[in-house]
């Protein structure tokens, strides 16, 4: 009664579950994001992991209808395949 509500306590994560599937945003980001360091560097200005996820994420909303943007749609199914059959395996 005096001491308070219980705390929860948060269940810990098993190390062994397989990495969930990556969308093709961020494969997008994973192929474009070094260029736009290169960039900022290249104009001596000081690299913001922020504004560089901004600038990302405009790039995306850009392209997201394009063809361009195909090929990481195909990575995240693939992806997403890879996963559901590591989780299978992890189940069994």
């Amino acid at each position: 009664k005096f001491l308070g509500d219980k705390l929860k306590i948060k269940a810990k994560k098993d190390p062994n579950k397989p990495k969930r599937a990556k969308s093709g945003f961020f494969y997008f980001c994973e192929d474009k994001r070094p260029n736009l360091i290169e960039e900022c560097r290249k104009k001596n200005k000081k690299v913001n992991i922020g504004q560089i996820t901004k600038q990302l994420g405009v790039m995306w909303s850009k392209q997201k209808n394009d063809k361009s943007c195909h090929k990481y749609f195909d990575l995240a199914k693939k992806d997403k395949k890879r996963y559901s059959l590591a989780l299978e395996q992890y189940k069994m």
